[in-house]
């Protein structure tokens, strides 16, 4: 009776594993494929940080703000908010919309220095004032959340969220589409109303033939500064996977 019991035993322990087998099999390729581009990623990211860091020390605007936004999300390079700082107040100084936007973020964060709300709208409208779409896509989740002084404001989100949606931003729209989900027809009509009013208000200020400061900075900086970048804004989801691999046991 025992050895039946143990014949039936192993023979459904087999059933079992038949059934299962390939899809673990499955999985540990997986995960080892995971492992695999995570680590070709981290040792592209590097490269690319170390070819940044040579153009921002010759000078190069848009590398001085890729090696400033490396230093502050930890990417390429081990984070340093001090550092990160440093080379932002660079860029931003020199004219760079991005870099003004990634300290607006610091101060929002609290990111090596104290927190401090106010600031970080200052930087954010001082951007989109100047057609950054990250100043705007940045003031639309401020205002989305809230924060220190600021409460959430939905109708304030939506409006910028649209105008940074109108101009191009890759991400603005879905958080638009996000936001009309939770407001009233008569809301969205207002918030959409205060958009187009801000955007009239930006071209009555702009004369015609006037560029924009980062088109002037890259007009006036000489062509070996401005190697392809990548945009470290987007490399953050690769980060965060790689420190997630990393922490794995």
């Amino acid at each position: 009776m025992t050895t039946t019991l143990c014949i039936r035993y192993w023979a459904s322990a087999w059933l079992v594993l038949s059934v299962f087998a390939p899809n673990l099999l499955m999985g540990v390729a997986l995960a080892q494929q995971q492992v695999q581009d995570t680590a070709y990623a981290k040792d592209y990211l590097q490269r690319e940080f170390e070819q940044a860091l040579k153009l921002a020390q010759r000078g190069g605007v848009v590398a001085q703000f890729q090696v400033g936004r490396s230093y502050q999300m930890g990417v390429g390079v081990e984070q340093d908010f001090k550092r990160s700082q440093r080379w932002l107040r660079r860029a931003a100084s020199a004219g760079s919309m991005d870099a003004l936007v990634a300290e607006g973020q610091s101060f929002e964060f609290g990111w090596g220095v104290p927190t401090d709300i106010r600031r970080a709208v200052d930087h954010y409208l001082t951007a989109a004032e100047q057609r950054s779409l990250r100043g705007l896509d940045a003031l639309g989740h401020l205002y989305w959340k809230g924060g220190g002084a600021i409460k959430p404001d939905a109708s304030e989100a939506f409006k910028w969220f649209s105008l940074a949606s109108a101009h191009g931003h890759y991400r603005s729209g879905q958080e638009k589409q996000k936001i009309s989900q939770q407001m009233t027809p008569v809301e969205l009509e207002y918030a959409g109303y205060r958009a187009n009013r801000w955007e009239r208000h930006q071209q009555g200020r702009e004369s015609i033939g006037v560029e924009t400061r980062e088109e002037y900075i890259q007009k006036t900086h000489s062509t070996p500064y401005f190697y392809k970048l990548v945009d470290v804004y987007k490399l953050v989801d690769v980060y965060q996977l790689a420190n997630r691999v990393s922490q794995k046991p």
